[in-house]
């Protein structure tokens, strides 16, 4: 029986000091049935001409709607299609248009990945094994992720599975730590976007990502959606992919990640949870316009809340789609959230010593009455 075919998805904002790395990893990979998609947008940097080039010579610009051109390598007959945007899209509406493509063109898979990454040559296999033994399993099988590692220290995590704070904050699970392998396969109830693979029976049910979000959050926003409908996500314990990863603190980065965080409570929590979150939840929303004030991105976090509002018909539109499929209880969602904030890069005196025994507290409360 013939392997289902996985389409790649590698979206590219001007990275084009990636993309050979990451394209040489697919082409040695084991799984044979891939077919690369190379989402781009709109770049400056002569991605789409290194695309063009040595082992991808014969590839062709395509709009989303045209008829797909096609490349061969003639090692592996990798396919490799070029989907160049007029603008940038961002990660949501990108990444969406090549879910819709590539699964209309007949893939059984989809394997999000970032552009910055390089796949160890048994990643997309070992991926593939661990969707399959939770299938044979019965099991409801959602996201699955590879191990991330740090591509420029290869012996540190980069992400295990993301991690959820209950009042929404999401970070890699390990990050910085030192690696050592894993014996088998894990649930987590968030998968990193950095690699992540999704069925065509996932994507049907649950739907793609967020395009409120532009960027960032919004494979914690997706991962959330699927565990509410009843899926299962998993960490492919001998799956490796090395990520050129950086933990940024750009402003923007800080107003994108509130805006999200802020839409990701709004549609998926249940009125019950919202109205139990709401003092401990007014009470770090002081705490961060207060630290915005004096971080210097005061009017962005305030910018926040505009932006809520301006999308709040779409908000509400999905609240109700989710919250009419949901299965799952608010106790079994709650229990899979940290009580704490514990992410190296941030952690701090405030956090550690004030934020997060009030937070601890406030979690063990809630968790009696929901």
């Amino acid at each position: 029986m013939r392997s289902p075919k996985i389409a790649v998805l590698i979206l590219c904002t001007n990275e084009r000091r990636f993309l050979k790395g990451v394209l040489n990893s697919l082409l040695s990979q084991t799984y044979k049935n891939l077919e690369i998609y190379v989402l781009d947008n709109n770049s400056t940097d002569g991605s789409i001409e290194l695309v063009q080039s040595s082992k991808f010579s014969d590839a062709k610009d395509r709009s989303p709607t045209e008829s797909s051109d096609k490349v061969q390598s003639q090692k592996h007959k990798l396919k490799v299609k070029i989907i160049k945007f007029s603008e940038n899209l961002g990660y949501a509406k990108g990444n969406n248009i090549g879910l819709k493509i590539a699964f209309e063109e007949g893939a059984g898979f989809c394997l999000v990945l970032n552009c910055d990454t390089i796949l160890k040559k048994n990643a997309v296999e070992e991926m593939t094994k661990s969707y399959q033994k939770q299938k044979e399993k019965k099991v409801k099988t959602g996201l699955i992720q590879s191990v991330i590692l740090l591509a420029n220290d290869r012996k540190k995590i980069n992400s295990l599975g993301n991690v959820i704070h209950f009042l929404g904050f999401g970070y890699c699970q390990d990050y910085l730590k030192k690696y050592k392998p894993l014996k088998k396969d894990k649930k987590i109830i968030s998968v990193s976007g950095a690699a992540m693979l999704v069925s065509k029976e996932f994507y049907k049910d649950v739907g793609g990502f967020d395009e409120t979000f532009f960027m960032t959050a919004e494979d914690q926003d997706l991962s959330l959606r699927g565990f509410i409908f009843g899926y299962k996500h998993f960490l492919s314990a001998k799956a490796l992919v090395y990520h050129h990863y950086y933990f940024g603190r750009h402003k923007l980065n800080k107003y994108r990640e509130e805006k999200n965080r802020l839409i990701i409570l709004l549609k998926n929590y249940s009125l019950k949870f919202l109205i139990l979150l709401g003092p401990i939840f007014f009470l770090t929303e002081l705490a961060v316009i207060f630290y915005s004030f004096f971080e210097g991105w005061f009017f962005l976090k305030l910018k926040t809340y505009g932006e809520v509002f301006l999308n709040l018909k779409t908000i509400i539109k999905n609240r109700k789609s989710i919250q009419a499929k949901r299965t799952i209880k608010d106790k079994i969602l709650f229990s899979q959230f940290k009580a704490t904030i514990n992410f190296q890069p941030i952690n701090n005196f405030i956090i550690q010593y004030l934020a997060n025994p009030v937070y601890f507290f406030y979690y063990k409360i809630i968790y009696i009455f929901i």
